[in-house]
């Protein structure tokens, strides 16, 4: 595919279906650091007009907000094991659901989807 069919992919403007589509199949995951997780949005914003609106906003300037790409890593303890020993606790780093490089957020799954189809 030619550099610019690819560009024209990437830069056309989200609908809702396809929003929709990728926060219907999202698991609700710990909140992330805006606090937020995928129950929220499907309830604040069933029909995601909020959500296409802001990467909609986020194609158009080309910008992601940087506090987008901020995780806070916290520390789960195993079970059954002495925690003292560092080894026995396992980091998780939560990011902002609209973000998630970890499990290709909300934007980041809506982008890929373009490129594979």
């Amino acid at each position: 595919m030619p550099q610019e069919e690819r560009l024209g992919v990437l830069d056309r403007p989200f609908s809702i279906a396809d929003v929709m589509k990728k926060l219907r199949n999202e698991d609700n995951t710990s909140a992330s650091p805006d606090r937020l997780t995928y129950h929220h949005w499907r309830t604040v914003d069933p029909k995601t007009k909020t959500m296409k609106t802001i990467f909609n906003l986020c194609l158009q300037f080309k910008k992601i907000p940087l506090s987008w790409k901020e995780t806070k890593t916290v520390l789960i303890p195993k079970k059954g094991v002495d925690l003292d020993i560092p080894g026995n606790w396992r980091p998780i780093a939560l990011s902002n659901t609209l973000y998630k490089e970890d499990q290709l957020g909300d934007l980041t799954k809506c982008l890929t989807g373009r490129l594979t189809n």
